[in-house]
């Protein structure tokens, strides 16, 4: 399993990765606390299984919060290492 972590905010960290064994991609969102619990979590979702279907997810899950939107180079990042681990990348990025 991959797992990486992208700060977002003073608050927010993003973590994402790839679980090779299960075939699945996922996404959390941390709260910078320390009481270890994730903000909201994607994944082990049969609707998200590449990693075309987790970038607009990862989008609507950080909507709601002010100044953690992703910029195209943390897209690009992200997409490279989960196709680097092994994910499918669905249709052409």
């Amino acid at each position: 399993m991959s797992r990486y972590t992208m700060p977002l905010t003073k608050t927010l960290n993003l973590q994402f990765g790839y679980d090779r064994p299960l075939h699945n991609v996922f996404a959390q969102l941390w709260n910078n606390s320390s009481d270890g619990e994730p903000v909201q979590a994607l994944g082990l979702d049969p609707f998200i299984t590449t990693v075309n279907t987790l970038m607009p997810a990862i989008d609507a899950m950080l909507a709601p919060h002010p100044g953690a939107a992703l910029s195209d180079a943390d897209r690009d990042v992200i997409r490279k290492r989960l196709v680097a681990d092994g994910a499918d990348r669905g249709s052409v990025i």
